[in-house]
């Protein structure tokens, strides 16, 4: 039953494979309904997960004082760019939040990155 939910989803009236390869660097990220697909909120989060001003500070490495982000090659936010890890991203966040759509976002535009950040293929 929720494999169909998931196939359902991904139907539409032109093949999005064929649209995807169109975009050189395509990015997506799958976010459940009413959250923001690069900030949280405390109810986005598990207990555990500390947030500074809606980023979860895991994700980043942040100076002594976080106030700033700084560069690092292992840390930052996650976006699929393959249609195949969009297709299973998109099923673990459907089964984390079985109450809530998930949407999925794209970067399809090139953006200002700071000096020293940028783009990093896991």
């Amino acid at each position: 039953m929720e494999q169909d939910k998931i196939v359902h989803q991904f139907k539409t009236m032109e093949n999005l494979r064929e649209i995807i390869k169109d975009y050189e660097k395509a990015l997506t990220t799958p976010t459940r309904e009413l959250s923001h697909p690069t900030l949280y909120r405390k109810r986005d989060v598990s207990s555990e997960d500390r947030l500074i001003h809606g980023v979860r500070a895991k994700d980043w490495l942040f100076s002594a004082d976080e106030k700033w982000v700084l560069p690092h090659s292992q840390m930052g936010l996650s976006f699929s760019s393959s249609w195949q890890h969009l297709k299973g991203v998109y099923k673990m966040k459907e089964k984390r939040n079985p109450d809530s759509p998930i949407h999925v976002y794209w970067v399809l535009e090139s953006s200002e990155l700071p000096k020293k950040l940028k783009f990093e293929s896991d």
